[in-house]
């Protein structure tokens, strides 16, 4: 008998070339459907901030393709934080409100985001911004907890598949004058200045670990970048009076 190959597209099924007899037993096999793309989802946060000032952190995705809509879920410590602003980035926007609910010690929070006509990237890409103001020193964390995703695919509505690459932002709020993190500003936190005197943005140790980088009591890195208290690129004699003006 003689054999031939057949593709047959019939909208919702998909059927790959396979051999057919002209009489006898006619066979089709039937191939996967292609997947939908996983959408990969992080937080991220900034490194420090001060008892009363801004915690910001920026909600990330990527892998993304004709993204309508974003809902997240997130958890943030009631003694540590207090809600302030909540904004889409890159053409998200938010829809309606942020609805709060008390847990235990914890703020739940969910928020949804859309994105008209669908969001297409590769790339990661910011489209949150979430602020809060830091209530107390420590360790401020917002935890993702859950992230629903729907969209186009393949002409159809669609639910992709989550991954959350990196579910927690941290920041640590102290008083940005305690460069050594022992909860007092003294002669160590100007001596620390002192030693960074002169250090611009793009040095080495500005924000990069080095054999000359100074230690925190709790051994992590002390970046030159801690002492430019006034935030204009170098560490300078404004940064030490301003240690000096807020000794304890």
């Amino acid at each position: 008998m003689s054999r031939f190959s057949l593709d047959l597209d019939t909208g919702d099924r998909y059927y790959s070339p396979s051999a057919f007899k002209v009489a006898g037993d006619k066979k089709l096999i039937q191939k996967e459907r292609p997947k939908a793309p996983t959408v990969y989802v992080s937080i991220g946060a900034k490194d420090q901030a001060q008892p009363g000032g801004e915690v910001e952190y920026i909600l990330s995705l990527r892998n993304a393709e004709k993204v309508l809509l974003v809902e997240l879920t997130f958890e943030v410590e009631d003694k540590m934080l207090v809600g302030k602003t909540f904004s889409g980035l890159n053409g998200f926007a938010l829809f309606g409100d942020i609805v709060w609910t008390k847990k235990g010690d914890m703020w739940e929070g969910k928020a949804m985001l859309t994105f008209p006509g669908g969001f297409t990237s590769i790339a990661k890409t910011d489209i949150a911004k979430l602020v809060f103001t830091a209530k107390d020193k420590g360790a401020a964390t917002l935890t993702v907890t859950d992230v629903k995703v729907t969209g186009v695919w393949e002409q159809k509505p669609a639910v992709f598949t989550v991954v959350i690459e990196a579910g927690e932002g941290t920041t640590i709020v102290i008083n940005k004058y305690d460069a050594n993190k022992d909860d007092k500003v003294n002669n160590l936190d100007l001596s620390i200045t002192l030693y960074y005197f002169g250090t611009r943005l793009g040095d080495d140790l500005w924000d990069k670990v080095t054999a000359d980088t100074l230690l925190d009591v709790k051994g992590g890195p002390i970046f030159a970048k801690y002492c430019d208290f006034n935030g204009d690129g170098i560490v300078d004699m404004v940064d030490c009076l301003e240690v000096l003006i807020n000794y304890d």
